[in-house]
């Protein structure tokens, strides 16, 4: 009777040596913590390769250590990719704006953020003055990164008061003038007033050239 108990608790004992080992290799860090892979390369035929487990294994004298990655190294940067959407803005003035012969009066102004800018102004300038044959003359000025003018004349008829439509542009960075682009005018008679609008692109940068 005993030799079958023994017979049968051999088995037991194996089955119990075979889950250990199983639950030792579950539990085993393949790969490390950093993603890294460790591995045992035998220098001398045959060229075995063992992966260990580095926390509690290491490489016989025998063996040459070799480690790789789960992850690899970066790759080299792509290509610049295509500009992002453009952005426009615009301010429109549809109040009459009177016009001094001395001092510039604002007709329109747009603050502008950070960047490349094509700005485009239109002015709309209004002779009231009713003495048949008055004539006007003036100038209107977009600034931004520059300045530039567009001078305008118009002379009174007999019941009919015309308007002068002056057209202007420009191009910015949008960082001087406090990121300011403003429509001013000015005339050198009475009875002149003005209404305007700023139109302004983003771009992503400025190619200028000069004939």
């Amino acid at each position: 009777m005993n030799g079958l108990v023994r017979r049968m608790a051999a088995p037991l004992v194996a089955a119990g040596i075979t889950a250990a080992a199983v639950g030792a290799v579950a539990w085993a860090s393949i790969p490390d913590g950093s993603g890294a892979i460790h591995g045992c390369y035998k220098t001398t035929p045959p060229h075995t390769l063992v992966v260990i487990d580095s926390a509690s294994q290491s490489c016989s004298a025998a063996q040459t250590s070799l480690n790789w990655s789960q992850t690899g190294p970066p790759g080299p940067p792509g290509n610049t990719g295509p500009a992002g959407p453009s952005a426009s803005y615009v301010v429109k003035n549809g109040t009459a704006v009177p016009l001094s012969a001395n001092t510039p009066a604002t007709v329109a102004q747009m603050k502008l953020p950070k960047g490349a800018f094509v700005v485009f102004a239109r002015a709309q300038v209004e002779n009231t003055n009713q003495t048949a044959g008055a004539e006007l003359d003036g100038v209107c000025d977009l600034t931004a990164g520059q300045t530039d003018d567009a001078m305008f004349t118009e002379e009174t008829s007999s019941g009919f008061f015309p308007q002068a439509d002056v057209s202007m542009q420009t191009y910015d960075l949008a960082v001087s003038n406090n990121g300011l682009a403003t429509l001013s005018c000015q005339a050198n008679g009475p009875g002149a007033n003005a209404r305007g609008s700023i139109i302004a692109i983003k771009v992503g940068a400025l190619n200028v050239t000069l004939h």
